[in-house]
């Protein structure tokens, strides 16, 4: 179980690294959530996932989220329970929604701290920074 959730936590920060770090489209669903089912020893059902949730994220009207952690999440429980589509859909949704609203608020808080690090330059404070 343990190395289960490596894999997973594995596969989502790389694609969160090449998400970041330059466009590789490695983020989207097709790509992500069939490696991670040929990680988890599920290579059919990871590709069958993998392009049913590209087509539910790209096409099917979702509004604007992070479908890059939605599909990791849905597809890795959908994989490891031994579950369907529906289970990976009705989790990724929301879990989706989730994570657009965790990296929002943490995008709040870090800019809510670039006027303590304009004032700690301004001063030229270098140990205000630790």
């Amino acid at each position: 179980m343990l190395a289960n959730a490596l894999i997973v936590g594995i596969v989502l920060a790389a694609t969160k690294f090449f998400d970041w770090y330059g466009n590789t489209m490695f983020q989207r669903p097709i790509f992500c959530v069939a490696i991670l089912g040929a990680l988890l020893g599920h290579p059919t059902e990871g590709i069958i996932l993998a392009a049913e949730l590209e087509l539910v994220f790209s096409l099917g009207g979702v509004m604007p989220s992070d479908f890059t952690l939605g599909s990791i999440f849905g597809a890795a429980f959908a994989l490891l329970l031994g579950k369907d589509l529906a289970t990976a859909v009705t989790l990724a949704l929301p879990l989706a929604a989730l994570g657009t609203l965790l990296y929002s608020s943490m995008k709040i808080v870090v800019t809510s701290l670039v006027p303590k690090f304009e004032d700690l330059i301004e001063k030229r404070n270098i140990k205000g920074f630790k």
